[in-house]
């Protein structure tokens, strides 16, 4: 028998993690998941944010060459779907409320069953007009929609095991409470922390550090240095309790692998859709300031039965690698083609890596490509064009981009060649650090300072190649390459 279980915490800084070096957060039960398998040293996200990650964890195909924020297509291999046609049980229990929103929905439903639990950031769940908002910080100056929506929310949260993730892990411990026997299953565990807001209760609230005046545990998008020195110290000790309180709670998860020797046959993998700026690169969220490695070069821990444990390992990966290594290990047949590439022979030891290359981007931005070196951010030329989405339901999209009166039908969509979509013109203006294209050695530079690209021009030109090459393997559309001057 063979089981699945996948953990995905949104959000997470790798650089938050002791198990990537972290000298002051406590999060001892990810390092014991780590001890159990294998740690990866270069996984990244492929496409951000959230749902376009969730896209590429889900279908297998990488989703930012084509399109922005949006639901399942009706043309899209889902995981929970192959799983169901092989008769293996499939549960997601998840807090993240955006696969239940107008632009992400579809997702969920592919699942046999699917646990939502409510009240993270501005999902809506409490409306009550009842409740007084009287907050003397910073939040409804900041966020004067959502942090009223969210302190609604907040009125349900009595105590620790009331707050979202908690609740989340409580409830896929009760649930293989009562299923652990009854494999083969797919279970997914998918919390929105430590996404913010960064409330915390006791005693994660004051874990890292005292209260300080005009604090805010829910920061705007875009310069770090908007805030006070020790505001933006203390946005930090937040965002590292939401972590703990994560990690304490996977404990318990841990627990009843433990409890029910599922360890013996399920393959358990835990990671992240993107990380989080909390000060590098003068950023704060999840702004649109280019492909760096805070934000794209992410956790990732496998244990597989049999493997090895308390190992690390350095072969490039991407998160669409994810969705090919459960197919592996499940024994699930595609239709269609996928972008992924199953990480089971570097766990069993037959292979060093799977992959020379990973890309990683946001829709209609710049784009990076690593070979686990060198690091190439590939800017569009000026003017950003041509610039084109694809899809079924781009009405759909968040953000409510419209259609242009010469959207155009046809099949254009290369991993799903017998569905018609539609071609949909777009612009899309950058800001000033997406305008220039840059090189980084991250193996001596991790945080991206020294760019290398007027002293590394061979370097440049073999990962512009590079780039080319990936594009071509995963047959994008042809406009990238006039878009990105790869031409």
């Amino acid at each position: 028998m063979a089981n699945v279980i996948f953990i995905l915490s949104d959000s997470l800084n790798r650089h938050f993690l002791p198990i990537y070096g972290n000298d002051w957060v406590r999060a001892p039960n990810i390092s014991r998941l780590a001890a159990r398998g294998v740690t990866f040293e270069q996984h990244y996200t492929a496409s951000a944010p959230c749902m376009p990650a969730r896209r590429d964890l889900w279908t297998g195909c990488i989703e930012f060459p084509w399109r922005p924020w949006g639901p399942a297509e009706p043309y899209d291999e889902l995981l929970p779907h192959l799983c169901r046609n092989a008769g293996i049980a499939t549960q997601m229990i998840t807090d993240h409320y955006h696969y239940w929103e107008v632009g992400g929905t579809g997702y969920h439903s592919e699942f046999d069953g699917c646990e939502m639990i409510r009240g993270h950031e501005h999902d809506y769940w409490v409306s009550d007009p009842c409740l007084i908002l009287d907050e003397p910080r910073r939040l409804l100056k900041e966020r004067p929609g959502h942090g009223k929506a969210y302190l609604k929310n907040q009125s349900r949260f009595v105590t620790e095991a009331d707050f979202p993730s908690p609740k989340t892990i409580a409830t896929a411990c009760e649930w293989l409470d009562r299923n652990h026997a009854h494999g083969p299953f797919l279970l997914v565990v998918e919390c929105f922390d430590p996404h913010e807001p960064f409330h915390v209760p006791p005693p994660y609230d004051t874990m890292y550090g005292p209260p300080v005046e005009n604090e805010t545990y829910w920061p705007r998008y875009g310069k770090a240095d908007a805030y006070e020195p020790e505001v933006l110290r203390r946005i930090r000790q937040l965002y590292a309790g939401k972590i703990t309180m994560l990690d304490t709670w996977l404990g318990r998860l841990l627990d009843r692998l433990d409890k029910y020797s599922l360890w013996d046959d399920t393959l358990v993998i835990f990671t992240t859709d993107h990380g989080h700026y909390l000060g590098e690169h003068n950023a704060l969220g999840k702004p649109h300031i280019g492909v760096w490695q805070t934000l794209f070069h992410i956790p990732l821990i496998i244990h597989m039965p049999g493997g090895p444990e308390g190992k690390r390992s350095h072969a490039l990966s991407s998160a669409v690698d994810l969705n090919a290594t459960m197919c592996d290990f499940l024994g699930l047949k595609r239709q269609r083609p996928s972008h992924g590439r199953s990480l089971l022979p570097v766990l069993r030891g037959e292979r060093d890596a799977v992959r020379d290359w990973a890309v990683m981007g946001y829709w209609g931005q710049s784009v990076g490509i690593t070979d686990g070196k060198w690091k190439l951010h590939q800017a569009p030329v000026p003017g950003n064009q041509p610039l084109f989405m694809y899809g079924v339901q781009l009405q759909r999209l968040r953000g409510h981009i419209p259609l242009k009166d010469d959207v155009t039908p046809g099949r254009f969509i290369s991993y799903a060649p017998d569905s018609i979509v539609l071609k949909n013109p777009a612009r899309l203006d950058l800001g000033e650090e997406q305008r220039r294209s840059m090189l980084f050695d991250i193996t001596s530079d991790e945080a991206e300072i020294r760019d290398l690209i007027e002293d590394k021009l061979g370097e440049t030109e073999r990962m512009r190649r590079m780039l080319r090459a990936a594009f071509e393997e995963i047959s994008i559309p042809e406009e990238q390459y006039v878009r990105l001057g790869l031409k």
